[in-house]
């Protein structure tokens, strides 16, 4: 009798729980790892965290998805390898992978896809492809470089539309009925004259940014906290380290931090408006993006 009412007792709990993981959502099913998206992991109730691990995973994914929920995933600025691919508010240029035909933008899926098809990965910078990673790397620090330029060049903002021509942001600004803003990276101003002070103190930040040698057995070199042999690598992070402290310059200077709608002050988008009926009126003020 007493083991007749516990199978029956067992039977009911199984039949229960296969109800309740029915009524979950697609994203909290355990086989199912798409859909963890902040909507579904919000009904996930005590698997919500599962449901939040996977949305950070997915920012991994080879679209190279950004849209985890920041409070769990924290992955905005750090790529799947912890890599710093952002700072306050602003995507860095960042290096591509070619596995046969197939351009991926996280290292870890590259690696495991070259694994399963037996072929080396290529690296991609721009639309110039490297058979080795030093070669990418070394332009990769030039296209930084070029990059942290750029957000020193104080542009016309209207909005989230962002030009490199006075005139062009007028005309825009007319049409819109507001006021054109100064903006450098992700930060923008009220005044050309505040934009243009902070742009220089950054540029001063940026440039006291330095790389330290250690000649002693094996030459070192020294930048933040990454310590290596690698000249190639620490030029690398060097750059990446000067973009940061031009931004918290940016920021120290009274810059508001803005979001950067689809890249936001691209200099591609720039160029166009200033190309445009506004070309010949573009004077002294208009920056090159």
């Amino acid at each position: 009798m007493y083991k007749r009412f516990t199978a029956v007792a067992l039977t009911v709990l199984a039949l229960a729980a296969l109800a309740a993981a029915q009524d979950k959502p697609a994203g909290c099913q355990k086989k199912q790892k798409a859909g963890c998206d902040k909507a579904r992991a919000a009904q996930c109730q005590d698997k919500a965290d599962k449901c939040q691990d996977q949305a950070k995973k997915d920012c991994c994914s080879k679209k190279g998805k950004q849209g985890c929920d920041k409070k769990k995933g924290k992955c905005g600025d750090v790529s799947c390898t912890g890599e710093q691919v952002g700072y306050k508010g602003v995507k860095f240029p960042r290096l591509a992978y070619m596995v046969g035909d197939e351009r991926i933008g996280c290292p870890k899926t590259a690696a495991k896809l070259a694994k399963e098809k037996n072929v080396a990965i290529r690296y991609v910078v721009g639309d110039q492809v490297f058979d080795e990673k030093p070669a990418a790397l070394a332009a990769q620090t030039e296209v930084l470089e070029d990059f942290l330029g750029s957000i020193l060049s104080v542009k016309y903002a209207v909005g989230d539309k962002c030009v490199g021509c006075p005139q062009a942001a007028e005309q825009m600004a007319r049409q819109a009925g507001t006021s054109v803003k100064y903006r450098l990276g992700s930060f923008v101003f009220d005044d050309q004259p505040t934009a243009e002070q902070a742009a220089a103190k950054a540029r001063q930040a940026a440039d006291a940014v330095e790389m330290k040698v250690d000649n002693g057995d094996v030459t070192r070199y020294k930048v933040g906290k990454l310590v290596t042999t690698s000249k190639t690598i620490a030029s690398y992070q060097l750059a990446i380290e000067r973009i940061k402290a031009a931004l918290d310059a940016l920021e120290s200077a009274g810059g508001k931090q803005v979001a950067l709608a689809g890249g936001g002050c691209g200099g591609k988008g720039a160029k166009r408006q200033c190309s445009s009926g506004a070309k010949n009126k573009c004077g002294m003020g208009a920056k090159k993006p």
